[in-house]
């Protein structure tokens, strides 16, 4: 069991990651890339869990709130960008 403590983009929140023996190469798919602090807690995770993060896809990313930012070191993917103009 790996636990992250985290303040960022929500108040403090915990996650978990039930993830014992997985040292295989992830990808991490969710729906929507706004801020990124959920996400970049996600990568956290599963790298202390031993995992590879080969790359982060969404299907929507808010342009305009620079998400992307906090995810630098991985290869980002997203179908739709919205700019908020």
């Amino acid at each position: 069991m790996t636990s992250l403590n985290t303040v960022s983009d929500f108040p403090k929140t915990s996650y978990t990651l039930n993830a014992e023996g997985s040292k295989g190469r992830v990808l991490i798919v969710d729906d929507l890339l706004a801020t990124g602090g959920t996400i970049a807690a996600t990568c956290k995770l599963v790298e202390r869990a031993g995992g590879e993060i080969v790359g982060v896809a969404f299907m929507v990313e808010l342009d305009f709130l620079s998400g992307r930012n906090k995810l630098e070191q991985y290869d980002v993917f997203s179908l739709i960008h919205f700019s908020g103009e």
